[in-house]
């Protein structure tokens, strides 16, 4: 993984320069094509070939950062750090997570209009399952400020309808200086309401 943000499509494609539609099982896709292309006029199916590369690519930007927040959200001890932070804004508390394991699952879809007419839905399924380890986070004034241990590995299945287009496992790499929490709206606690209400 290089040093660009980590994203969805860190997890599935080694070559971050790669697009995710090139990485995909070249069968499975051409038959989720031909599947969608049977409802789509001769005259648009390059357009709708190129449109298609374009939105998979689109739909694998999701950061990890977003992912780590959404999954920590429940953690009532962290939220309870969280909101202990604002009694002491200038100095960063240490919070620790235990070894643990985060799944996200996203159903997008890529509808094909013509006109302000649907002929076609392709359902989308991305799964990614993360393993963390030796996670310390940073928290200050209220929010997530900083990661400052962590390692992480995962593995992430790409599908159109019943057919796994892409499967891949990551190696374990540290998670330090690979994300910003900073400014994360997610990050930070609800404020802390005025005269006690």
């Amino acid at each position: 993984m290089s040093s660009d943000p980590v994203t969805l499509k860190s997890f599935f494609c080694d070559d971050d320069g790669r697009p995710v539609f090139d990485c995909c099982d070249p069968k499975a896709m051409g038959e989720a094509l031909d599947e969608a292309a049977h409802l789509l006029p001769h005259a648009l199916l390059d357009e709708a070939r190129t449109g298609y590369a374009r939105t998979v690519e689109q739909l694998f930007q999701v950061r990890l950062e977003d992912i780590l927040i959404s999954g920590w959200s429940s953690v009532s001890a962290l939220k309870e750090c969280i909101r202990q932070s604002r009694k002491r804004p200038d100095e960063t508390l240490p919070f620790y997570l235990a070894d643990h394991t985060l799944t996200s699952t996203h159903h997008p879809s890529l509808d094909v209009m013509l006109g302000p007419t649907e002929i076609a839905r392709l359902p989308f399924e991305i799964d990614l399952s993360l393993e963390l380890k030796a996670v310390q986070l940073g928290i200050r004034d209220g929010r997530i400020d900083s990661l400052e241990s962590g390692r992480c590995k995962g593995s992430a299945a790409f599908a159109v309808g019943d057919k796994t287009l892409l499967k891949h496992d990551t190696p374990e790499f540290a998670l330090p200086g690979r994300l910003d929490f900073h400014d994360h709206p997610e990050a930070r606690d609800a404020p802390t309401p005025r005269n006690g209400r």
